[in-house]
C-alpha cells in the first residue's frame, strides 16, 4: 500500500515536469521518491529479515517457526526489492519509455518460472520463496540502472542518497534486532522489541538519511504538532 501510494503520485508529476523539460526537476523527484520509498520499506522488511523465527512462533505457533522462517525472511528480502523498483518503473513511464519496465517484468518473469521449476522439487517453501528472491535480486539492479542511464542522471547520486543511505539505517535496526532477539519469550517482548528497532531505526533516518531541508519541511507537518503557514 505503501509502495502504491508514493508511485501514484510520481508517475502525473514526472509526466508533467517531463512534458514541461524541466529535466532537473525530474531527477530531483526521481531521487527523493527513491529515497523517502526506501525509507519507508526498508523498516519493515528488515524485521522480517532479522526475527522470522520469533514472529511465526508466536503469531501462528512453533512448527509454523520450525517450517516458514527461512522463506519468510526471504520473502522479505523479496519485498524490499520489489518496492525498491517501484519509483524507477514509475518514472520510467512518466518519461514515455514503457518498453523499459515491459522487457524487464518479462525477464523477471523468465527467471521467476525457471527458479520455481527447479527450486520447489527440491526445497518445498523455502525454494518457492527463493525463487522470488532471485528475480529481483538478478534484475532490479539491472533495471534500476537502465533506468537511471536512460534519465542521464547519476548511477552513484542515486545509489548513495537514495539506497545507501538508508541502507545504513536498515544496518543498524539489524544489529539491534539480532542483539536482542534471544530475549523476546512472547508476543509482548516480540512487540516491544520490534517497535524499539522501528524508533532506532527512525532516529538514524531522521538524523543521518534526510537533508536538513527535508526535515525541517517534515517537522513543519501538522503530524509534528506545527501548523504550516
Amino acid at each position: 500500500m505503501g509502495v502504491a501510494n508514493i508511485t501514484s503520485v510520481v508517475y502525473p508529476f514526472t509526466s508533467e515536469l517531463h512534458s514541461m523539460g524541466s529535466h532537473d526537476r525530474v531527477h530531483e523527484l526521481y531521487l527523493r521518491s527513491t529515497k523517502i520509498l526506501t525509507l519507508i520499506t526498508l523498516p519493515l522488511c528488515v524485521i522480517l529479515m532479522a526475527i522470522p523465527g520469533p514472529i511465526l512462533r508466536y503469531w501462528l505457533g512453533p512448527e509454523y517457526a520450525a517450517q516458514g522462517a527461512v522463506a519468510l525472511s526471504l520473502l522479505g528480502g523479496a519485498t524490499f526489492l520489489n518496492a525498491a523498483g517501484g519509483v524507477a518503473t514509475v518514472t520510467s513511464l512518466g518519461v514515455g519509455r514503457a518498453w523499459i519496465p515491459a522487457f524487464f517484468a518479462i525477464a523477471s518473469s523468465v527467471v521467476n518460472l525457471i527458479s520455481n521449476f527447479i527450486l520447489i522439487p527440491r526445497y518445498g517453501i523455502t525454494g518457492a520463496a527463493l525463487g522470488a528472491l532471485l528475480p529481483q535480486a538478478l534484475v532490479l539492479p539491472v533495471f534500476v540502472y537502465v533506468v537511471t542511464r536512460q534519465l542521464k542522471f547519476s548511477s552513484w547520486e542515486l545509489f548513495s542518497h537514495g539506497f545507501l543511505r538508508p541502507m545504513v539505517c536498515g544496518f543498524i535496526q539489524l544489529a539491534v534486532l539480532l542483539a536482542f532477539r534471544r530475549r523476546v519469550d512472547s508476543i509482548v517482548t516480540l512487540g516491544v522489541l520490534c517497535l524499539a528497532s522501528l524508533g532506532i531505526y527512525g532516529l538514524a533516518a531522521l538524523y543521518g538519511a534526510i537533508t536538513r531541508e527535508e526535515r525541517n519541511f517534515l517537522f513543519r507537518l501538522p503530524a509534528f504538532g506545527v501548523s504550516q503557514r
